[in-house]
């Protein structure tokens, strides 16, 4: 034997331990780093706006104050006309009355009924008189009083136009007192509906055509303005200076027009003093 033979292949034995150790470390982190679940986490920050507003004043005039927030402003202003129509959407029942000729029977002293003294018909129609008349005095049923009278049909409508032979009763008179009758048929009474003017109507009109007025000033405004102003949309005021309409509501009419005259006004400010302040 060699001297320090044993001694050699014990530093071999270490040696061997020590690098079968490192590689069994190597394995496990190998296979901790294959087989243990992994994720990717991406992080998004979303981006934050800074803003920052005041109030500002803006007045007709010559004084400003940027430090108080007051930017002088110009009054601009300007007169459009214009006309617009539309179709009449409303409808009304016109018509005429019927008229004719009664016979009143009196029972009593002679008296006196006025004009528009209220006839009543049958099925609820009322007349009433054309003029003043006496109504002649009668002793009793068998022996009234008579006395003829002109009546006119409290509304329009053919229904007034009642056949001969119909009875009537006289206001606030009983029938034992005073009655009347048409020998002769009524005439003259009819009713038809017809096209005409709305409330309504009148309102989307007007509506409608300042709507197209207040954007025709506001082009024209904006047209007259030089590059160093700014308009200040807001400030916009119209006024209707005078409006005339083709008919009035309820008149007989297939179309309705309206024609307006409109003052608008506005307020514009130098550009560079807005700059400055902003």
């Amino acid at each position: 034997k060699m001297p320090g033979g044993s001694g050699i292949s014990a530093g071999k034995k270490i040696f061997a331990a020590g690098f079968l150790f490192i590689l069994l470390l190597l394995a496990a982190g190998f296979a901790l780093w294959w087989f243990v679940p992994k994720a990717t986490v991406t992080i998004y920050l979303s981006p934050l706006s800074l803003s920052e507003s005041s109030d500002i004043s803006v007045t007709s005039g010559d004084t400003t104050d940027l430090a108080q927030g007051n930017l002088a402003g110009e009054t601009v202003s300007v007169s459009v006309s214009g006309e617009k129509t539309k179709d009449a959407t409303g409808t009304k029942t016109v018509g005429d009355k019927a008229k004719g000729s009664i016979i009143l029977y009196r029972v009593g002293s002679e008296i006196t009924l006025d004009s528009g003294t209220v006839i009543n018909g049958p099925e609820g129609l009322k007349f009433t008189l054309d003029s003043d008349i006496q109504v002649a005095s009668g002793s009793s049923l068998l022996s009234p009083g008579e006395t003829s009278a002109n009546v006119t049909a409290r509304d329009i409508g053919a229904e007034y136009n009642l056949a001969g032979g119909a009875t009537f009763s006289i206001s606030n008179y009983s029938t034992s007192e005073m009655v009347a009758e048409n020998s002769e048929s009524f005439s003259g009474g009819s009713s038809r509906e017809i096209s005409a003017v709305s409330a309504e109507d009148m309102e989307v009109l007007e509506e409608d055509l300042l709507e197209e007025l207040s954007a025709k000033a506001k082009e024209e405004l904006l047209g007259e303005l030089t590059a160093e102003k700014y308009f200040i949309e807001k400030s916009l005021a119209t006024d209707i200076s005078s409006k005339d309409f083709s008919a009035e509501e309820e008149d007989e009419a297939s179309t309705l027009k309206l024609s307006m005259e409109v003052d608008a006004k506005a307020v514009v400010v130098d550009k560079k003093i807005l700059n400055d302040y902003t």
